[in-house]
């Protein structure tokens, strides 16, 4: 129990990446509704998922992306299309309401903004819808959670609110990985191996 948010790790890792010293800014889609992505955040969501298949030996199908937004859902899923990893699911909150993956990663999406969101806020939306979009988001990990969060962003504009306390109390209990290891492991891997891992034996990416 964190925060008043009901949260086991299952014998998992926390790994909490702070994105504050990459500077990174949220960007638009094209949209009549606020349809937000975070360019940088992704690339960190790709190295992620790098590690999480060459380094712990998880299969594609076994990991989650779960984004408070559906314009960082489209965003993330046009890039890991690009990068050519395969069967990763993503999507917002309540894609993954009820169902669940061994690995999850949480990606918080705002940062270089001046301003907060209704997600994360409960002063617009309630504590309830906020305290239920965080519960779903970090409960959805049978084993490991990866949370990818700009901690000076929420510093700034959620102190005091239960997204910020969250955040980090979830730092403070987070290991620390070597993601360039995984990444360089996974790029250097051979067509095979990599097909393996993404569920696509007997293709070619």
């Amino acid at each position: 129990l964190i925060n008043g948010l009901n949260y086991e790790s299952n014998c998992g890792q926390i790994i909490f990446n702070d994105s504050s010293p990459l500077n990174s800014v949220i960007e638009k889609l094209p949209s009549k509704s606020f349809k937000p992505y975070n360019s940088i955040h992704t690339s960190l969501i790709i190295e992620a998922i790098k590690t999480a298949l060459s380094i712990n030996h998880y299969r594609a199908s076994e990991i989650g992306i779960i984004v408070p937004f559906t314009g960082a859902a489209e965003y993330i899923r046009d890039q890991l299309k690009k990068n050519e990893l395969k069967n990763i699911e993503v999507g917002t909150v309540h894609t993954f309401q009820g169902r669940e993956k061994p690995v999850i990663i949480f990606d918080t999406v705002m940062a270089g903004v001046n301003y907060t969101v209704k997600p994360f806020d409960e002063l617009r939306v309630g504590e309830d819808q906020v305290r239920r979009l965080l519960n779903v988001a970090l409960s959805r990990a049978k084993r490991d959670i990866i949370i990818i969060a700009d901690m000076n962003h929420f510093r700034s504009y959620y102190q005091g609110k239960i997204v910020y306390e969250l955040l980090q109390r979830l730092n403070s209990k987070s290991n620390i990985i070597d993601i360039s290891s995984g990444v360089s492991n996974f790029d250097e891997m051979s067509e095979e191996e990599k097909n393996k891992l993404l569920g696509l034996e007997g293709e070619k990416i």
